[in-house]
């Protein structure tokens, strides 16, 4: 049907290539030269892996991962994309230079700084056992979500102070005794009125 429009039918091929290569950042970003017309590759764009090291065209030292592979480096070889299961959800996408970061549902958080595995997530009076929660012993507690129990800091208190024992949640503390109530004496309380007899 194009045969009759020779341009015509040049311009579709160069816009077919131009849409599969715009935004594509294919090959070496840094090298050195080595030897006659020779370069090696030091570090390949985002996202590409080395072929080769040295060569002619820089562009041909490094080739972009395959589809649900990752690099964040300059090596032979992509990684797989990291798949969250279970509990965990993807919170940012794989792309082709980084790899999948995964969060962990309400009730639950990252186990390590990877997330590679969730944990339960401890109340206050609980603290972390290993993926899951124990209640503090007596004499400790948590005030916090999802931290280590503490000491109770109060045993014993001054004269006059009572101690208020701590709970799961919360520290020993020492009440102050109450404050006496001190009665305002007036002036004309305390001076009696003494009146004169006429004539003396």
């Amino acid at each position: 049907m194009l045969a009759g429009f020779p341009g015509l039918y040049s311009l579709l091929i160069f816009s077919l290539v131009l849409n599969l290569t715009v935004g594509v950042d294919v090959g070496c970003q840094n090298w050195t030269p080595s030897g006659k017309n020779y370069v090696c590759c030091t570090s390949c764009k985002p996202g590409n892996r080395l072929v080769k090291r040295c060569g002619y065209d820089p562009a041909e030292l490094c080739k972009p991962c395959e589809p649900g592979t990752y690099i964040t480096g300059t090596d032979f070889s992509c990684d797989i994309c990291t798949q969250c299961i279970g509990i965990q959800f993807v919170a940012k996408n794989c792309t082709s230079s980084s790899d999948t970061v995964c969060g962990c549902k309400p009730g639950f958080r990252c186990g390590d700084a990877k997330c590679s595995h969730c944990v339960t997530e401890c109340k206050k009076g609980e603290e972390p056992k290993g993926r899951v929660c124990g209640q503090c012993p007596e004499g400790k507690f948590s005030d916090k979500i999802h931290s280590t129990c503490k000491e109770w800091t109060k045993s014993s208190c001054p004269d006059g102070y009572k101690l208020k024992k701590g709970n799961l949640t919360s520290d020993s503390t020492c009440i102050p005794p109450p404050s006496s109530s001190v009665r305002t004496v007036t002036e004309q309380e305390t001076l009696p009125v003494i009146s004169k007899e006429k004539g003396k």
